[in-house]
């Protein structure tokens, strides 16, 4: 019993993560990214993650650049606006999570009342 306790409240913790954006980079209200990266539209229109913080999304809806560079989706590449420096672009990544507001809050209401029913 200690143990289905201590696995429902990771999964309440993480859902609070995702619910309040401790650590991930919110895309909408229901999808998110890991921290450190950004949220960029995939072909689909759902979110991809790009894993370069503050990234430019490239136009073609699979790749990203890091700040300060510009697609190059002819070359593969991302430049640096003075042309001086290039690095190759970077594929999106799908998101990490898509739970609702409504089930995070259903995780933690779960724990509450679980946690209740053994204390009393």
């Amino acid at each position: 019993l200690i143990f289905i306790l201590i696995l429902l409240f990771a999964r309440v913790v993480k859902g609070l993560e995702v619910l309040f954006g401790d650590e991930d980079e919110k895309c909408d209200s229901t999808t998110s990214c890991a921290s450190g990266s950004t949220c960029c539209k995939l072909p689909t229109g759902q979110w991809g993650c790009c894993p370069l913080v503050k990234a430019v999304c490239c136009e073609d809806h699979e790749h990203c650049c890091p700040q300060g560079y510009t697609c190059n989706l002819e070359f593969g590449t991302c430049v640096k606006p003075s042309g001086s420096h290039s690095v190759p672009l970077t594929r999106l990544q799908t998101h990490t999570d898509t739970r609702s507001e409504e089930e995070v809050l259903c995780d933690a209401y779960l724990f509450h009342l679980l946690f209740n029913e053994i204390m009393i």
